[in-house]
């Protein structure tokens, strides 16, 4: 990770704790990325779902994933339809969406909530260790699916998956093709 790299990673902490100083110990948080579409339906599910969700756990979805601009502008047109997409290959809760309440970590100062690593995997694996017991087995991660669950509810992401984990390094998704 060179100079740029590390101010832009820090930067984005920074934010983070930034943002956990102005919400209270109740509130439910959502981190997503950048290059992610929330489903239409996303509002109408948290409010109809969210007094069931638990407080100690983080939740994650799936993630569909448009690569190029051309297949998503057939998808805003109708052509391709949402059950088309190709399914991302997270069986885990990833950086991409995080949804967990504040009261979990309300012990915690706001710059030790969110992780300040050396890059955004390091920060969500750092981050998931605050929910349960998750491990590494045959270089695979395990998650606690006591603690981490996965919602009924997936979203979009715009670009190829891992290329744009600790900066934007891509071109504009509007040049993708």
């Amino acid at each position: 990770m060179n100079f740029i790299d590390v101010i832009f990673h820090l930067l984005k902490v920074r934010g983070y704790a930034v943002a956990f100083n102005f919400l209270h110990y109740k509130d439910w948080v959502l981190l997503i990325d950048a290059d992610v579409i929330l489903n239409e339906k996303f509002g109408e599910f948290i409010k109809n779902n969210i007094s069931n969700f638990n407080i100690n756990f983080i939740y994650g979805c799936i993630r569909l994933v448009i690569e190029k601009y051309s297949d998503f502008i057939l998808y805003e047109n109708g052509i391709i339809k949402i059950n088309e997409l190709e399914i991302g290959k997270d069986n885990w809760i990833n950086g991409f969406f995080q949804l967990f309440n504040l009261e979990k970590l309300k012990n915690k100062e706001f710059w030790e909530i969110y992780p300040q690593s050396k890059g955004c995997i390091d920060d969500d694996i750092i981050f998931l260790l605050k929910f349960g017991n998750n491990y590494i087995k045959d270089g695979k991660w395990i998650y606690d699916k006591n603690y981490q669950k996965m919602i009924d509810l997936s979203v979009i992401h715009l670009g190829k998956i891992g290329v744009n984990h600790d900066r934007r390094v891509s071109k504009k998704f509007e040049l993708h093709e």
